[in-house]
């Protein structure tokens, strides 16, 4: 099974390369000076380190490697927003306590959000400070909905049968989605979905989210579980392609209230974590409760 989707995976890749290079003329030394080449390099590295954690890591090192992502998304988050200490450290035991939740009480996962407000409430009052208050815990609690309590479904996912080959469509689906969005937009993007939020994001980008979400399912078709109803994946692929859609804008919509246009330059070609992260923060708790509930 390995095997067949590191052969997949290097199809992909090979495809990817061919048609950067002939965009590029093939003169690599541009290629990869430029957008699109830093963004095929970076998706490279992405992808290995998220096959390794899957299939050949601990679920020990997956947790380290999680963590790792939310640490990086919160620090760009709460950079850009100037959130103060006490609050990043609040989220940080937070985010310890949802994955400590995830593996021995799942079932009161859903608690963690009203919880998190309930806590932080009481931890304010005892603390006696007002100023900026309504900001400081509104981004609080914006970050530990947006970032903690959506990326912890990773370690929720355990609980489900073929976990890590549905993990593999999912997130090769967000990939492809977020690669053919922004090929479409860029060739075919006319009529903007709100000019407002996102000066790029067309609704001819959309039809790109599907095509790569829906090429995804195509190319990883043998990891789908025997029986699994063709309907049901009809409705997984349509909630990975426009759950992508989802959290790329919503992720803009965050960005232009804080008046920034990348979350951070940690990914070349990308912008920071959060940039990468942003659609899997929406499909991957949807998907969750769709496979473990219908």
């Amino acid at each position: 099974m390995i095997n067949s989707i590191l052969a997949t995976t290097a199809i992909i890749f090979t495809i990817g390369f061919a048609i950067i290079s002939v965009f590029g003329r093939f003169d690599y030394l541009t290629i990869f000076r430029g957008e699109l080449g830093k963004r095929y390099l970076s998706w490279l590295a992405l992808v290995a380190i998220y096959l390794t954690t899957v299939f050949l890591a601990s679920n020990l090192w997956i947790k380290i490697v999680l963590g790792l992502f939310i640490l990086f998304a919160l620090y760009e988050y709460g950079v850009n927003c100037k959130l103060e200490r006490f609050y990043l450290l609040y989220l940080l035991v937070f985010t310890l306590l949802s994955f400590l939740i995830a593996d021995h009480l799942p079932q009161l996962y859903p608690v963690l959000i009203p919880a998190f407000s309930l806590i932080l409430a009481i931890v304010t009052i005892f603390r006696d400070r007002v100023d900026d208050l309504y900001k400081q815990v509104s981004y609080s609690s914006r970050i530990y909905l947006y970032i903690v309590w959506t990326l912890g479904h990773f370690c929720l996912y355990q609980y489900l049968n073929d976990a890590r080959n549905w993990l593999v469509i999912i997130a090769f689906g967000v990939a492809l989605s977020d690669v053919f969005a922004f090929v479409f937009g860029k060739a075919f993007g006319r009529h903007l979905i709100a000019r407002g939020v996102n000066s790029r994001k067309a609704y001819e980008g959309i039809i790109g989210d599907l095509f790569g979400a829906g090429l995804a399912f195509w190319l990883f078709f043998y990891l789908v579980p025997v029986g699994f109803p063709f309907y049901k994946l009809i409705i997984l692929w349509l909630i990975v392609g426009l759950g992508s859609v989802a959290g790329d804008l919503i992720s803009s919509l965050h960005k232009r209230h804080l008046g920034i246009k990348d979350w951070g330059e940690l990914i070349p070609g990308h912008g920071g974590v959060l940039d990468r992260v942003n659609s899997l923060i929406v499909v991957i708790p949807i998907c969750f409760y769709f496979l473990k509930y219908f």
